[in-house]
């Protein structure tokens, strides 16, 4: 599975992550539908209309690192949805928590319907999962 190498003699091979909507919009057709990303794990709806005012009313702590224990945010999950904060596992983005599901998983075979997000594929075969992908058909507006 392409990676988005860039291979350009002279010049630095290069990985992207994915996400790249800027260099995406400058390559694609003007007159192609709507766009959707499954390059990255962003929602395609974007924030949702509660957070601004949130996180204006707290700007004063975008100079600080966050809790790295999570305590407030276990607090507030827990509460709000019933669930005991040991059944809450917070992550520094759906990364980390993609990079930790090899370690607890009980099996050594995984499904990955694609498109999909590049490290879903990668961080299984880095751990020598058996890995079966499941394309998904181009007509259901998947390609």
């Amino acid at each position: 599975m392409d990676t988005n190498a860039e291979d350009t003699p002279g010049r630095l091979q290069t990985f992207e992550h994915g996400g790249n909507i800027h260099k995406l919009m400058r390559e694609r057709d003007p007159s192609d539908e709507a766009l959707i990303d499954f390059s990255a794990n962003i929602n395609p709806l974007g924030p949702p209309g509660w957070l601004r005012s949130l996180v204006n009313s707290d700007l004063s702590m975008i100079a600080h690192y966050p809790d790295p224990d999570y305590h407030d945010m276990i607090d507030v999950i827990s509460v709000t949805y019933g669930v005991s904060g040991e059944w809450i596992v917070p992550a520094n983005g759906s990364s980390e928590l993609l990079h930790l599901l090899p370690r607890i998983l009980p099996v050594r075979r995984i499904l990955i319907p694609v498109p999909c997000y590049i490290e879903y594929v990668s961080v299984f075969r880095e751990n020598g999962y058996e890995i079966e992908l499941l394309e998904l058909p181009a007509e259901n507006g998947f390609s």
